[in-house]
């Protein structure tokens, strides 16, 4: 019963996550007229930036302890986490680095309020990208913590005929 609550709970977060990235892009998503190519990365990199983090801190209420193949595997997550993370900034900051962003946005706004958005668009993605890489590494390095407590308990566990001879 108590795994099932900890899948619930574990959905909910996703769900949630979600619901926070979509919530940052929406000022400045109706206002676009041109697919531009960091939407779906920036709420990938919110909701990469809340999982990771939300893991490092909460671990134990997720279901993921439980199995410990998951904890060994995601403890090299920071590498393609970080990797994602660089190419999608790099991805962003050459978007607007050439001329042609300005005509990505609504051909109602002025040259001001266009300016505007992109300096919000930047510094989100800015900040975003950034706590997503702290976070991943963080993600890695609880995950390794984890695991060294994992195999700990599992190899070095005294024996109970070790325990009573030293009694």
């Amino acid at each position: 019963m108590k795994q099932k609550y900890l899948w619930i709970t574990e959905l909910i977060w996703w769900v949630g996550s979600l619901i926070i990235g979509v919530a940052i892009i929406w000022p400045y998503y109706p206002k676009l007229i041109v697919k531009v190519p960091f939407l779906i990365p920036n709420i990938v990199l919110v909701i990469l930036m809340i999982q990771c983090f939300r893991l490092t801190l909460f671990l134990k209420r997720s279901p993921f302890p439980a199995h410990p193949w998951t904890i060994y595997m995601s403890s090299f997550a920071f590498i393609p986490i970080c990797i994602y993370v660089v190419n999608q900034y790099s991805q962003m900051s050459q978007f607007f680095e050439s001329s042609s962003w300005m005509h990505s946005f609504s051909y109602l706004l002025t040259l001001s309020e266009k300016s505007t958005l992109a300096v919000y668009i930047r510094t989100e993605f800015t900040l975003v990208a950034v706590v997503a890489f702290i976070s991943g590494i963080s993600f890695s390095g609880r995950m390794i913590l984890t695991s060294w407590r994992f195999l700990g308990n599992r190899t070095h566990k005294p024996s109970r005929q070790n325990q009573m001879s030293t009694k």
